[in-house]
């Protein structure tokens, strides 16, 4: 079980928070609330919170993936593949590589991938690491409905694997069934936790 208890009156420049949350292995949570709100400096502290404790937990941000540089999608399955033994679960990574169509594009550079290519690789690399905790932040962002089924489909098995997933998303359509909601409100400048739902 995973437990984090955030108190703090000065959370973000225009607001507190005042949040606890639970997790059970093999459970997995979403949060849904307004833009602006926090939510992703909320999950960013859960991942250095788990992280002080164990390095068994994985964050997929809303960010460019800088670190590999302008190559070819080639050239990143081959870096991936060079530490597999490690971090990652390679068999994994190729799933989610054929899944999401990347083997069809693996001619192309990063530099010219789509919103919806792009976010397919970040998805690739976060979900094939090691971990205990998985979390993503607006991780349909740029997806078309048919990769949004197949990142369901992806969690779900993870989920049945006892992983913990927290997600932060607007789009609850595509969820699976069984997860919670967890609508975050903002009352009196303090970021607080609406009333959990099952979807």
């Amino acid at each position: 079980m995973y437990e984090i208890k955030l108190h703090d009156p000065h959370f973000l420049p225009h607001c507190g928070c005042s949040i606890e949350l639970t997790l059970m292995r093999g459970e997995a949570v979403v949060i849904s609330g307004p833009n602006g709100l926090g939510k992703t400096t909320f999950i960013s502290r859960i991942y250095e919170d788990f992280k002080r404790n164990s390095d068994e937990v994985a964050f997929i941000e809303q960010r460019v993936l800088d670190y590999f540089y302008d190559r070819k999608l080639s050239e990143i399955k081959s870096i991936i593949g060079s530490f597999k033994n490690d971090a990652i679960h390679f068999s994994t990574f190729q799933q989610l590589w054929s899944s999401l169509g990347l083997h069809l594009k693996e001619d192309r550079f990063l530099s010219s991938l789509s919103g919806g290519e792009a976010q397919c690789l970040k998805l690739c690399v976060g979900l094939a690491k090691k971990a205990e905790l998985y979390l993503l932040d607006e991780p349909t962002q740029s997806l078309d409905n048919e990769k949004k089924l197949i990142l369901a489909s992806i969690l779900e098995e993870l989920r049945s694997h006892h992983k913990m997933i927290v997600v932060i998303e607007h789009d609850l359509k595509w969820m699976p069934k069984g997860w919670r909601v967890l609508p975050f409100l903002l009352a009196d400048n303090v970021m607080s936790r609406g009333n959990e739902w099952i979807i």
